[in-house]
């Protein structure tokens, strides 16, 4: 099964950032992708292993401490 190959501009729309940052992602190796001559190619499941791997990590920074996992976080701050 072959998968369409998307280029830099694709990603670029498809995550919301900008050229410098697909870049960057790319040599601290967050995002997957290969060269065919001097052009970058991603596929769509390396696009959606990153997006992936960022929902999981906010869900993880988002998590409430036990205690006061029923309540919002501005909601706790004003009642405290």
């Amino acid at each position: 099964m072959s998968q369409e190959l998307l280029d830099v501009k694709d990603v670029q729309k498809r995550l919301r950032i900008s050229e410098r940052t697909v870049f960057t992602l790319i040599k601290k190796g967050e995002l997957r992708g290969f060269k065919v001559g001097n052009k970058w190619r991603f596929t769509e499941s390396d696009i959606q292993d990153y997006e992936d791997r960022q929902r999981r990590k906010a869900q993880e920074e988002l998590r409430l401490p036990e205690e006061d996992a029923s309540l919002p976080l501005a909601y706790s701050a004003l009642v405290s």
